[in-house]
């Protein structure tokens, strides 16, 4: 895997906090990142408790942490991490359905991306140069809180009662009394914190809360859009939740919708099977050689390039390898590519928070065929990379807030057919940006 070209970090290396129960998997991952010179592993941990304290005593740029540690859960400690001390955090997880379902949650906590623990010392090679590759782009994002709106909540999952979350911990910043104080759990429930009843307790009101969050409305299906419409996004860090948000607001009869996602191959299976539970649209991985129709959502495999043909029945998907692209495979400009080519401007696209510069040349090649391009606006992305590299490259004619792209997409998808939908003249001055965004124009 080709090292990704990036600049040392304010002259200096990376600073990495390493969280992991197992000693093995800590020497294993810190060896694989200070091979790489530019990464330094300033401090390891065995658990939240003792990375609570390095958290303060090293501040670091970027921590990888295990949200599958026995007894004390990660994602609870990730969650109190995002309040009171927000970072990038890389989870490494297993890729039992276990381990799956934690780093989705994970995600949706504010986790920017997940990558495949390695079981062995011999496959510590086929994670080491990814890892290598998250935490330089990590450490050089701009890295934000999630935004405030809340995503649909996944399906009620039964208790876990060998793994209680750490439901008690000392806020990240430093107090005159180290005493511990309870986080997100009622008042009524703090006198019982550190018993393992009181820790199961606080899990299932948790629990309650998440279940009865309410859903995003779905849009409503008034429009009749015409045949071949197409629907294309791309994203990566933050993406998961991102694309649970706009793919659940979008009506059944919605136009087929193909998906770039930059995710562990291990993980983009259960992400599929989790959106498939809160669309209204029939949402899979893509297959080769499928028809695209109405109320399909297709997220392009691990490892594998997605790309659109157009044959005699419609739009047709077909996966492919070959080289990656933005040292991405899937790519989003690959996708968006193809959908430039097969679709032109009936289509649509929308490219939302992520790492790098990925689908922004291809968004570019959809605008310049006619397709209608907005890009998720910096207020309401985790990490404003990819979409802010599609407005400066003038790929996106529209900022949109992230509450608002699915009727964004569907509102240009309704004037697809009229004299709207070409790009404007010489391809480079914008349209007005939405979300209080003050129009510029592209570079």
């Amino acid at each position: 895997m080709t090292a990704l070209a990036v600049p040392p970090l304010h002259g200096r290396r990376i600073r990495v906090l390493v969280v992991d129960d197992s000693a093995l998997v800590r020497r294993m991952v810190k060896e694989a990142l200070e091979a790489a010179g530019d990464i330094e592993v300033v401090g390891v941990a065995p658990d939240p408790f003792v990375a609570r304290e390095r958290l303060l005593e090293l501040a670091p740029d970027v921590m990888t942490l295990d949200v599958e540690m026995p007894k004390l859960d990660g994602i609870s400690f990730l969650h109190a991490v995002m309040a009171h001390q927000p970072l990038p955090v890389i989870i490494l997880s297993s890729v039992t359905q276990e381990g799956s379902e934690r780093a989705l949650e994970a995600l949706a906590a504010g986790a920017v991306d997940v990558l495949a623990k390695p079981g062995t010392s011999s496959s510590l090679g086929d994670m080491g140069a990814a890892l290598v590759d998250r935490v330089r782009l990590a450490a050089h994002s701009k890295f934000r809180r999630r935004p405030a709106h809340p995503t649909p909540p996944p399906a009620p999952q039964p208790a876990r009662p060998s793994s209680a979350p750490l439901a008690s911990v000392t806020p990240l910043h430093r107090a005159p009394t180290p005493s511990p104080v309870t986080m997100e759990a009622p008042a009524a429930s703090q006198t019982s914190t550190r018993s393992v009843a009181g820790l199961v307790a606080q899990s299932a009101q948790r629990a309650a809360i998440r279940t009865t969050t309410p859903r995003l409305p779905v849009l409503e299906a008034t429009t009749r859009w015409a045949p071949d419409q197409l629907i294309a996004l791309g994203a990566s860090t933050g993406g998961t939740e991102a694309l649970a948000q706009v793919l659940s607001r979008l009506p059944a009869n919605a136009p087929p919708v193909v998906v770039v996602q930059h995710i562990h191959a291990a993980f983009v299976g259960p992400f599929a099977h989790r959106l498939n539970g809160l669309c209204a649209g029939q949402v899979a991985l893509a297959q080769d050689g499928e028809v695209l129709r109405p109320g399909q959502v297709r997220l392009a495999p691990g490892d594998q390039h997605l790309v659109l043909e157009r044959g005699p029945e419609g739009l047709r998907t077909r996966l492919k390898g070959g080289p990656k692209v933005c040292h991405q495979r899937p790519a989003a400009d690959v996708l968006f590519h193809s959908v430039a080519q097969a679709a032109g401007s009936r289509a649509v696209a929308a490219l939302l928070t992520g790492m790098g510069s990925d689908g922004a040349d291809g968004l570019a090649a959809m605008r310049r065929a006619g397709a209608r391009t907005i890009a998720q606006d910096e207020a309401t992305s985790v990490v404003w990379g990819m979409p802010g590299e599609a407005w400066h490259r003038g790929a996106a004619e529209s900022l949109v807030a992230l509450p608002d792209i699915a009727q964004g997409l569907l509102d240009r998808l309704k004037r697809a057919d009229g004299p709207s939908a070409a790009a404007p003249a010489g391809g480079g001055a914008r349209l007005q940006a939405v979300s209080g965004s003050s129009p510029r124009r592209g570079g």
